[in-house]
């Protein structure tokens, strides 16, 4: 092969090797916009049932004129150039014009979901360490119930939404949100209530010694008399307490 030959057969190698790149970035691309639109309408779509399963009449404000100039710009790139209109800028703002109404759609569905939680906040914050003191079963009720509002309130109720259905609903995707929301806040006042006629009924004395008990001191062994554990034994709470080393 003469130096000539060797030189085109390069460039027809080279020419095939950028040809088959090229068409590498424009499925990438075109899978990165096809993926940004999936995403968007998926999450707009979960908003949807959200609105349905919290009965909401208001919607998310969407910016239709930005969304349908991108769409526009990128159809009119499609029809003159193609394919290649998935490499090309109209193709890059659709994307993000896809991506920026998702997380408006986000923040109005999150805001929406945390509302849920506010009015069982005191009830939670009731339940913090140190603060309960009584039957443990109830203590352990009241934390158990606390710990799932907040870990249900943390969830982003479009994205999470399976997750939710299994901790919320037991995995029945045709049970009130609502309804199982509330149903979890009762509970919550309820061990707390019982806690609170519990520790009402106590002595004094055996009052102050529970609550020593919950605080991060502890309560002094010296403290701790014959009297004084008579008195948690008759009120049944002395089975609730234990001695730690410092």
């Amino acid at each position: 092969m003469s130096l000539y030959d060797g030189a085109v057969d390069l460039q027809l190698k080279l020419e095939a090797a950028q040809s088959a790149d090229s068409g590498i970035e424009l499925v990438t691309k075109a899978d990165h916009l096809v993926e940004a639109l999936d995403t968007a309408t998926g999450y707009l779509t979960g908003v949807s049932r959200l609105q349905s399963r919290l009965s909401l009449t208001e919607v998310p404000t969407i910016d239709a004129k930005a969304s349908a100039a991108a769409l526009n710009a990128f159809r009119a790139g499609l029809s003159r150039y193609g394919p290649k209109a998935f490499q090309q800028q109209p193709a890059t703002k659709l994307i993000d014009v896809a991506g920026d109404q998702r997380t408006r759609a986000a923040r109005w569905a999150s805001a929406r979901w945390r509302t849920l939680f506010e009015g069982y906040q005191t009830l939670v914050e009731q339940t913090q360490p140190g603060r309960l003191v009584g039957d443990s079963r109830q203590r352990f009720a009241a934390e158990r119930t606390a710990r799932k509002l907040v870990m249900l309130q943390r969830q982003d109720p479009i994205a999470d939404e399976d997750k939710i259905i299994a901790e919320l609903c037991d995995g029945d995707a045709n049970v009130s949100w609502l309804e199982q929301i509330k149903s979890l806040g009762d509970d919550l006042a309820r061990a707390l209530h019982a806690l609170e006629t519990e520790h009402t009924s106590l002595t004094p004395e055996v009052q102050e010694a529970l609550t020593l008990a919950a605080s991060d001191d502890g309560l002094p062994l010296a403290f701790l008399t014959a009297g004084l554990l008579e008195a948690l034994r008759a009120a049944g709470v002395d089975g609730d307490l234990v001695v730690r080393r410092r």
